[in-house]
């Protein structure tokens, strides 16, 4: 199952869906809703996670790729999804790239 993370997903829903994002995917807009998700079950239900870095007002993924991060330090899930950086900001994918790569945290970069 995705879990999209993308505070435009009407305006980009297509090219999305151009990319890889299944029409029965869970789209949340905030990362508090994401984190929410993801502490219900530890990412069991979860096969790919897609973050676009920049939310609305000054929310942003990167408190989603923290989580993981601190679930991989203390050795807490098995196997991670895979994280889809799907964001148009650079220095925003720079930094989930990072985090990711750090803890081996499976991802891939596709371009809208």
């Amino acid at each position: 199952m995705q879990l999209v993370i993308e505070d435009e997903w009407f305006a980009r829903e297509r090219r999305l869906q151009a990319l890889g994002v299944r029409d029965d995917a869970t789209i949340v807009a905030s990362s508090r809703d994401a984190i929410t998700l993801l502490h219900l079950d530890r990412f069991a239900q979860w096969t790919e996670i897609w973050f676009d870095f920049d939310l609305s007002g000054m929310d942003s993924s990167a408190n989603v790729a923290q989580l993981l991060a601190e679930y991989a330090f203390h050795g807490l899930v098995d196997e991670f999804p895979l994280c889809v950086i799907h964001t148009h900001n650079p220095v925003g994918r720079e930094n989930l790239v990072a985090v990711f790569t750090r803890w081996n945290i499976p991802h891939k970069q596709v371009w809208l």
